[in-house]
Order: C-alpha cells, then sequence, then structure tokens
C-alpha cells in the first residue's frame, strides 16, 4: 500500500519544482508540468519556442502564452482525489491572487491589454472607463475630421462629370479629324481603281480577242496539217492543179508563221502605282499627326496620405495614465543607468574576463562594465554572477540572458478581434467596418439582450400583476345558474360552460381564434432542421436564399458550394444541380434563388453578375445580365423573386436598385437610387412581392423596410436602426405570405419579426447562437403555403423551418 502511495506522490509531483502540481498543463509530446512558474520559466521567446525537460521535444507555443495549453484535466481530478483522502486543505486563496500594479492591493489580478498590466477588477473598470473617454474624444475628432472627405467626394463627383464630359468631347474631335481624313483617302481610293478597272476592261477585251483569233489560227494550221499527212499520197489521186493550190496554201502559211511577230510586252507590268510621297513619311505622319495630352491626377491616397502620417502622434498623445506611467518609468530608468555608466569608476579586481563574460550574453553595454551592475540590475542571477566569478557556468548564465530578455522584450501585439481576415474594410485607408464585424454584432447584441431582459422581466412581473387582479375580480364575480343546471364563468380570457346532469359534468369550451396574427404570435419554435456545414449533398456552406416552390420543396441556394439544392417539404435530399464557374448552367456564389408559377428555379449569379433561369430539373434554360451600370446590367445580384404574372424583380446591390425583367430577361424598369430619403435605396439585399402586386425590399443599409407599388413609386417604409421591437439592424431576408403579412430577418440583431400588411409589429423571436431556434448570421426567409416560416441560417450553415 505504501508503494502505490508513493507512486501517487510520484504521479502528483512536478519534474521541475519537485512540489506539488500547481495548474498542470499539458503539452503536445504529453508531458505535464506547472504552468507558473515552472512552464513560463521554459518559454524561449525569442523562437516562441517550449523545449520539454523530459523528452527534449521543442513545440511551438500558442498565440496567448501558455496559459493557453490544454490543462491536464486527470492530474486535476486525481490532486482533487488525493485532498479528500489525505484532509489537506487547498492552497490558500492568497497565493493565487497578486499585487495590484495600480492600487498596490493584494486581489485577484486581470491582464490589461492596453498597458500591458495585471490589475485588480476595480482598476480594470477605471481604466475602461479612461478608455471610453479617450475613444470618445477621438471619435469626435474623427466626426470633425471627416468633413475633409465628404468635401473630397463630392468634388470627386464633380470631377467624373467633367471627366466625361471632357472624354467625350475629345473623342468627338478625334472623331470628326480621322473621319475627314479617311473620306480623302476613301475619294482617292475609289478614283485610282476606276482608272485602275477601266484600263484593265480595255486591255481584257483587247486580249480575249487576239486569244480567239490566235486560237483560230492554230486549229486551221493543224487541221491542214493532218489533210496533207493523211491524203496526200500515192494511195490517192490528185490532180495537178489541185496539188498545186495545196502547195500554194502551205507556202502561204510557211510565210506567215514566219513573219508572226508576237507581242513580247509583260502584262504584269504594263500598271504601275508612282508613290509621290514616301510610304514611311506618311505612315510616320498619319500615326503622330495626333497625340494626346493627359494631366497628371494628384492620387486620393497621397492627398489623404498627411492624415495618416499624423494619426499615430494624435493617438500617442491620448494614452492612458497606465501606459504614460509605464513609459516614465523606463525612461527614468534608461537615465539613472546612463548617468551610472557615465560616472561609474573601472573596478581592476573583477578582472576583464568578468567584463566579456557580462558582455558576451547582453548584462553589459560597450561602454561599461561596471556603471550598470549597481544600479540598472536587480536579477539575483547577474548579482550572483557578480559575487562569484570562479562559479560561473554557461547555463546560469543562459537563464540570466532569457530572463532579463523577458523583462526587455517588446509586448506581444494583441489579438485582433474585429480586425480579422474576411472583415469589410474601406477602400482607401483599409479600415474594418465595425459594425459588420460578426464578434460587434455579438457584444451588442449581449448586452443590449440584459437590458432587455430586464425591460421584459419588468414588463412580465406588471401583466401578472395585472392578471392576477383580473382574476381576483372574476373569481368575486357570482357564476350564472339556471334551471337546467348550465353554469357559465370565464376563465382566462374564454368562455367556459359547465353542464351538470345527474352528477356528470361536461366542459364546452368556445374556439380560440385561428387568424394569421394568432398563428404567428405562437411562433418561435424550431420545428425542423435542414443540414450542416459541408460539400456532401445535404449539407451547406453559407446558404444564402431559400425558396418554396408550388409542390411545397425547399430550394437552398448553397453559396460556397456554388450550387442549388432541393428538398421535398420534409427536409429530405432530393437533387442538386451547378458547379462553380462562367459557363452557361456554371455558378459562382449565388445569393438568389427563386421559384416561379410553373416551378422554373431562378437563380442570382452574383459573382458573374447575371441570372440564370433552370427548370426544375436543374436544366439551364436561359442566362440575362452582365457586369455594368446601365440598365439590364449587374453589379453584384442578390436576393431576387417573381410575382404572379412572371415578372422578375432583383436587387442589385451595388447599383443600390432594384431591377424589373420580363420571364424572357428582357428590361422592363427599375426603381430606386441611392440615398436614405424615401424610395431611395442602399445596398439592398432582397425583395418580395405580395398577392396584392406591392413590391417590399429590405433596404439592408438604412436600417429599414420599403414598399412600393409595381410602378416603382414609395407607398410607405418602416423601421429604423436599433434593437427594439420593430426596429432593425441589417435587415436581410424578407417573406409575405398569402394575407400580406411581412416576415423580415433582422440579421444584426439574430431574430426574425413579424409585422401586419401596414408594418405594424406582431412578434418577434431567435437569438444569437448555435442551438436550435437560434440564429447566427440570418439571410434569406420564405414562407410555405402552411404558414411555415423557413430561415437561412448562414454561419450556422443550416435551414430552420418554424
Amino acid at each position: 500500500m505504501s508503494g502505490a502511495w508513493q507512486q501517487l506522490e510520484q504521479l502528483l509531483t512536478c519534474a521541475i519544482c519537485m512540489d506539488r502540481f500547481k495548474n498542470p498543463k499539458l503539452l503536445p509530446c504529453q508531458h505535464t508540468y506547472c504552468c507558473d512558474p515552472c512552464m513560463e520559466g521554459l518559454v524561449d521567446y525569442a523562437r516562441r519556442q517550449i523545449k520539454c525537460p523530459e523528452c527534449r521535444t521543442e513545440h511551438r507555443i500558442p498565440y496567448n502564452g501558455v496559459q493557453t495549453l490544454p490543462t491536464n484535466v486527470t492530474l486535476m481530478r486525481f490532486l482533487e482525489l488525493h485532498r479528500s483522502m489525505t484532509g489537506e486543505e487547498p492552497e490558500p486563496e492568497e497565493a493565487m491572487m497578486g499585487r495590484c500594479s495600480v492600487c498596490s492591493e493584494k486581489q485577484h489580478l486581470i491582464s490589461c491589454h492596453h498597458c500591458n498590466k495585471k490589475i485588480c477588477a476595480d482598476c480594470k473598470e477605471a481604466h475602461l472607463d479612461v478608455m471610453r473617454r479617450e475613444i470618445s474624444r477621438i471619435c469626435s475628432n474623427v466626426r470633425r475630421s471627416v468633413s475633409r472627405l465628404e468635401d473630397t467626394l463630392k468634388e470627386t463627383k464633380k470631377n467624373e462629370e467633367k471627366l466625361i464630359t471632357n472624354c467625350v468631347n475629345v473623342q468627338e474631335e478625334i472623331s470628326d479629324i480621322i473621319n475627314r481624313s479617311v473620306k480623302d483617302l476613301e475619294k482617292l481610293k475609289e478614283r485610282l481603281e476606276g482608272e485602275v478597272k477601266g484600263y484593265e476592261e480595255v486591255e481584257s477585251g483587247t486580249l480575249l480577242k487576239l486569244s480567239d483569233n490566235l486560237d483560230q489560227e492554230v486549229t486551221t494550221i493543224n487541221a491542214n496539217c493532218d489533210v496533207v499527212e493523211k491524203y496526200i499520197d500515192e494511195d490517192h489521186d490528185w490532180t495537178d492543179v489541185e496539188l498545186v493550190e495545196y502547195k500554194e496554201i502551205f507556202v502561204k502559211t510557211l510565210e506567215f508563221l514566219r513573219n508572226f511577230d508576237a507581242d513580247t510586252t509583260d502584262y504584269g507590268r504594263r500598271v504601275r502605282l508612282n508613290i509621290l510621297t514616301d510610304t514611311e513619311q506618311v505612315h510616320k505622319m498619319l500615326a503622330g499627326f495626333l497625340e494626346l495630352k493627359i494631366q497628371a491626377s494628384t492620387s486620393v491616397n497621397q492627398s489623404l496620405a498627411p492624415a495618416g502620417q499624423t494619426l499615430p502622434n494624435a493617438l500617442m498623445r491620448s494614452q492612458s495614465d497606465h501606459r504614460l506611467a509605464s513609459q516614465f518609468k523606463k525612461v527614468d530608468s534608461r537615465s539613472m543607468l546612463d548617468i551610472s555608466q557615465r560616472d561609474g569608476a573601472s573596478d581592476e579586481e573583477r578582472g576583464q574576463g568578468k567584463s566579456d563574460i557580462l558582455r558576451r550574453y547582453g548584462l553589459l553595454g560597450d561602454e561599461d562594465s561596471h556603471g550598470g551592475s549597481r544600479h540598472g540590475y536587480k536579477s539575483k542571477y547577474v548579482r550572483d554572477l557578480l559575487q562569484e566569478q570562479d562559479s560561473l557556468m554557461r547555463p546560469s548564465l543562459n537563464t540570466a540572458s532569457r530572463i532579463d530578455d523577458e523583462k526587455t522584450k517588446e509586448p506581444e501585439p494583441l489579438p485582433k478581434v474585429f480586425d480579422v481576415d474576411g472583415a469589410v474594410r474601406a477602400p482607401l485607408s483599409g479600415i474594418v467596418k465595425i459594425d459588420d464585424s460578426g464578434k460587434f454584432m455579438e457584444r451588442v447584441f449581449e448586452s443590449e439582450k440584459k437590458a432587455k431582459t430586464k425591460k421584459v422581466e419588468k414588463e412580465n412581473l406588471r401583466k401578472m400583476q395585472e392578471q392576477q387582479q383580473q382574476l381576483t375580480q372574476m373569481a368575486q364575480q357570482p357564476e350564472l345558474n339556471n334551471k337546467f343546471g348550465i353554469q357559465i364563468s370565464l376563465e382566462a380570457g374564454r368562455l367556459l360552460v359547465v353542464c351538470k346532469y345527474h352528477d356528470a359534468e361536461s366542459r364546452l369550451e368556445a374556439p380560440r381564434e385561428t387568424n394569421p396574427r394568432t398563428a404567428y404570435i405562437q411562433k418561435g419554435e424550431c420545428k425542423l432542421s435542414i443540414g450542416k456545414r459541408g460539400s456532401e449533398t445535404g449539407s451547406f456552406t453559407w446558404p444564402r436564399s431559400v425558396a418554396v416552390g408550388p409542390d411545397g420543396s425547399l430550394v437552398v441556394a448553397d453559396s460556397s458550394n456554388h450550387r442549388v439544392q432541393v428538398f421535398d417539404s420534409n427536409g429530405r435530399f432530393l437533387h442538386a444541380f451547378g458547379k462553380q464557374g462562367s459557363a452557361d448552367g456554371e455558378l459562382d456564389n449565388p445569393a438568389g434563388v427563386a421559384v416561379n408559377r410553373i416551378g422554373q428555379i431562378i437563380v442570382s449569379d452574383r459573382y458573374n453578375n447575371r441570372v440564370q433561369i433552370f427548370d426544375a430539373s436543374g436544366r439551364f434554360i436561359r442566362a440575362f445580365g452582365g457586369d455594368g451600370r446601365s440598365d439590364g446590367k449587374f453589379q453584384c445580384p442578390w436576393g431576387l423573386t417573381t410575382d404572379s404574372l412572371g415578372f422578375i424583380y432583383v436587387c442589385d446591390k451595388e447599383n443600390h436598385r432594384v431591377q424589373v425583367f420580363q420571364s424572357d430577361g428582357s428590361f422592363v424598369g427599375k426603381m430606386g437610387s441611392v440615398g436614405c430619403r424615401p424610395g431611395c435605396l442602399e445596398h439592398p439585399s432582397y425583395i418580395a412581392v405580395s398577392s396584392t402586386n406591392r413590391v417590399i425590399v429590405s433596404d439592408t443599409n438604412n436600417h429599414r423596410v420599403q414598399v412600393f407599388d409595381v410602378n416603382g413609386k414609395c407607398q410607405f417604409t418602416f423601421g429604423a436602426e436599433g434593437s427594439e421591437e420593430g426596429l432593425f439592424r441589417f435587415p436581410r431576408g424578407i417573406a409575405v405570405d398569402d394575407q400580406g403579412y411581412i416576415i423580415v430577418s433582422d440579421s444584426g440583431n439574430n431574430r426574425i419579426q413579424v409585422f401586419q400588411p401596414d408594418g405594424s409589429f406582431i412578434k418577434a423571436f431567435g437569438s444569437w447562437g448555435a442551438e436550435s431556434g437560434k440564429f447566427k448570421g440570418l439571410e434569406d426567409l420564405a414562407v410555405s403555403s402552411k404558414g411555415d416560416i423557413v430561415a437561412c441560417d448562414r454561419e450556422n450553415h443550416r435551414i430552420q423551418v418554424f
């Protein structure tokens, strides 16, 4: 038993400090040591590595230090078991506390990322107040300074108009000069070509006639020669007169052939073009007779550079007391060290060897070997080195060097919370847009949720008190009885009839209200969840849009998987189509999907700046659109829908408008322009059309919903920025049911809100989270014929049905 107990003691002993484990941390090599100071002492901050003393394996330390290494839970439980068996008291709380760097009280300390000190919670709260005041002051300065950008923006728009006008005028002038020159050249071309053509016709006729005559001559001579060779012989009788005439014919033929003079002129050089001016000079003259003079423009980035250069100085002037105190302390320390180095005398008794060793390990400067030894170094390792020269050991020097490096090392950069990869940034300065950050939305939601919870608790308490008073009054009212034994009373707002007959009792309740308002008030519980993160069928990666087909099927735009998936009403996968690309039938991050009355699937192909139409099976039918700002073109098309007549409504997000098309893709009209006035839009995300042909648009960056008629006239708007009921933060998805009730995905507040057709609030449900019924980054919505609300839970990579 004693052997087992010794083994347990050995198991619970740290191999470095040889004491009982305190906060045991587990290295990747599975060896365990105390977090502080044992494991902290092993860290090589220069290489950001830690070497295990047992197996000598080097590991990369986490970004936030060894404190973030996993805790050995098994050893922790053994330690608790050991304490329970031995009756030892847990380590006193004082040992886990420290002195606050501000108030010097011994309390639980928290690391302050602003001044890199460990301070108590009270001082941390005071420090946060200082930070808030600093941020408010800097924000005020930014508000005052942003007018420069606004003026530059106005001037840039004017310059854009002037530039367009200037370029159009220059283009017209160039076209006029070139056209006149081209006309002169064309006239010259026509004249010369006419002369050449006339000469060609005359000479061709002459040569054709000559060719015919020569052909007849050759035929006649050859025929005469054939006759003589065939018939002028002893077998045929000819008279002398005939033979004489034959002779005369052939003599005449021979004389013609001897005297025939053929035309030896080279017809290939009969016509020549006489160039009066050297063609090279003409080419040079034509290439250089027009030249554009373009004035070099000053870059916006260069004009804004001075402001960017002065910003760090202003920020440094606004630092808190803690950081300034830390900097002044460092300055004083350096000043004392300089004085001591200037005034200190050399000590020959210590010897040059000791100075060389200290200088070798970075503990002394090059100017003085001993001045800093009295004032500048307080480490016990350095004092030991100065007192015991002969006992200097290389490992101890390494340790001293490492500890001194830890004291003088630069503070690690703070982990970024808002400025992360993928964050929305300003194009010129690269500044992160904070209100588009998921972390910002989460923190705002948490703080507002606390305030809202308190408000709801007060409201519920008030309602409960009122209901209790009503029930008390109702209990005091006499019940209605009649001779038939029927008892009538009112319970919780319902008519209750109790019929008594022969000691039997029958309770009849009046039917509850079943209108859509009541159904929406009762919503809030998720009845079906579809999908998870992945690329296999039935899974999603950032689903952005959903639509309900005529047969109740669910059509989902699986954005980052570049496809569309179709499910039945029970969430069972049916089929999928599409892949990444720009060809017909291929998609690049689809953002919107809709189904028309004949079952065709319409998809907004976001990064290809077009809309594609497929049949119900996913076969490509047609595509329309393209990159641009003109009518029928898109810049990042997002949500879309169709009406009962088949017209297609598309949110042209970056152009801040809604465009309307016929089912064949021909442009019909548009509504909206950039701005915040009624009828103006800023980054509209999704759209829906009611049965009464009202066009409802989520005006995302204006934090509102706008309702238009089919002619594009704004009828009314509702909503504003906020987290209260009826208010929005970046509303996205929108849907409308058969009765005209409007359902909005309040993305920034991670909830779904339901409104009456006139925009009055009815119900809100949902919150931030990954559990069922909660959301992370709401996108599009749809309403089924049964009244179910279908929501795209983007960052949870799923579809939820309520």
